[in-house]
């Protein structure tokens, strides 16, 4: 049971993926950097898997299954919290919210960003042990899959702690998509005046581009529980003995077992799952997509290129005057002076 096609174009994922990977660096865009990396990291692991078990379904790496069927669900996690701190983040430039500029916040920024797009996939990945029946499975021509006891506790943790992340994902997308209609007039004529590397063409497409999490990672999600639900019935949770009983059992599956109604809509729903995380987000990986900008509010000076309080240096010299607004980049916006006196 060979398919050479997937592999292949999960190598291709990866190089498209990880090529804009240095400029996102020199930019720290934490997050951006965070979302290849689980991309990669799936793309990867789907191409070991099928590489190992293309034409055979025994248990020749039983380390690798371990670490890969973990690396499954922090990938499964990590997609949608990543999502969820790019749409939070686009929601505050455009409701005017983000206006710091105080370094050690900016610090603060990145830890709370880091912490939720690689802590919780870790944290995720150790909760899916609640609902790890046996070691692992091997399907022939797809390799190593978890082996999750269908129960009300692996659909709120396995099922339900994603499909959570992409619904914030999403209503901060909607919000900030709301924001900015509110506001557009003003911010295409203030960034035009600007000259800031943000422009109303990429705020809309970096909105855009967390939407991409409700079309291909909903439907990844949905797959996956489908798969689950056409071999098995939701079986309570009475206990941790009871639901991992004989952990150390891994069930192997030739491609003849599958041969079958069920097995062949398990296979194809399997398939579907894993072209559409393949192909996922690489297109959308442009430098232009990158949060890179802040919407201030425009501020009166109180002072000539003073500032009034030591807290923070760039906003103290300024008393809001009204609901327009300008836009400085993240690391590199202009002085306080300069922003006083261009406005």
């Amino acid at each position: 049971m060979s398919d050479v096609a997937l592999p292949i174009f999960t190598i291709i994922s990866i190089l498209l993926i990880v090529l804009p990977a240095a400029s996102h660096w020199r930019a720290k865009n934490v997050v951006i950097l965070v979302l290849i990396m689980w991309l990669a990291v799936g793309n990867l692991n789907t191409f070991i898997n099928r590489v190992i078990w293309m034409n055979r379904s025994s248990n020749v790496a039983p380390v690798w299954c371990d670490i890969s069927v973990k690396l499954m669900s922090m990938v499964t996690m990590g997609i949608p919290c990543a999502m969820f701190c790019i749409a939070q983040k686009l929601e505050a430039i455009a409701s005017m919210r983000d206006v710091s500029r105080d370094a050690s916040k900016s610090f603060q920024k990145k830890l709370y960003e880091a912490a939720i797009c690689c802590a919780l996939p870790l944290a995720y990945s150790i909760l899916t042990i609640l609902s790890q029946g046996h070691r692992f499975n091997i399907i022939e021509g797809q390799g190593c899959s978890p082996a999750i006891y269908l129960s009300p506790v692996s659909i709120v943790i396995d099922y339900g702690m994603p499909l959570f992340m992409s619904v914030l994902s999403l209503i901060y997308s909607v919000l900030a998509l709301k924001h900015f209609i509110m506001h557009k007039r003003e911010f295409e004529s203030v960034l035009e005046r600007s000259g800031n590397t943000l422009s109303t063409t990429k705020f809309l497409r970096m909105i855009s581009f967390t939407l991409v999490d409700l079309l291909i990672n909903f439907p990844i999600l949905i797959t996956g529980f489908s798969k689950e639900l056409l071999y098995k019935d939701v079986e309570a949770y009475t206990s941790w003995e009871l639901v991992h009983r004989n952990f150390s059992r891994v069930s192997e599956y030739p491609a003849y077992a599958l041969n079958n109604p069920k097995g062949r809509k398990f296979l194809t729903v399997a398939e579907l799952s894993a072209w559409m995380q393949s192909k996922g987000y690489h297109p959308c990986f442009h430098e232009d997509l990158v949060p890179s900008g802040r919407v201030l509010p425009q501020r009166e000076p109180i002072g000539e290129g003073k500032c009034s309080g030591e807290d923070s240096p760039y906003a103290s010299i300024y008393t809001p005057s009204d609901r327009s607004f300008v836009v400085a980049d993240n690391e590199n916006s202009m002085s306080s002076s300069d922003s006083a006196k261009n406005s």
